[in-house]
């Protein structure tokens, strides 16, 4: 997150939570720079930067969704990705005639 890169999280539900001040955007501003407060442990808080450009995506497995906690996604924008929704028409077709040979 320092480095302004796209960090994509998947499975770790012991993690999140140590994550709520960076999802939920509340920054401490320090010098016009967004640090955000990383839980690590009962007494350990560490404020991290947090770049402009930063970016985090949380895969959630649709089957397991209703396991989630209603705060923990209301954090986020949310988007249902399929390979149907990834993939136009035609190469479907295609990839589908290909594994019927």
């Amino acid at each position: 997150m320092e480095q302004g890169k796209i960090l994509i999280l998947k499975d770790l539900e012991l993690i999140y939570p140590s994550l709520y001040d960076l999802f939920n955007q509340n920054f401490t501003v320090v010098s016009e720079k967004n640090f955000a407060r990383i839980a690590l442990g009962s007494s350990n808080n560490s404020l991290s930067f947090v770049h402009p450009n930063f970016k985090c995506i949380i895969l959630v497995d649709e089957k397991e969704i209703e396991k989630e906690e209603a705060p923990f996604l209301n954090r986020f924008e949310k988007h249902i990705v399929t390979f149907e929704s990834l993939i136009n028409k035609t190469y479907r077709d295609m990839s589908n005639d290909i594994f019927l040979i």
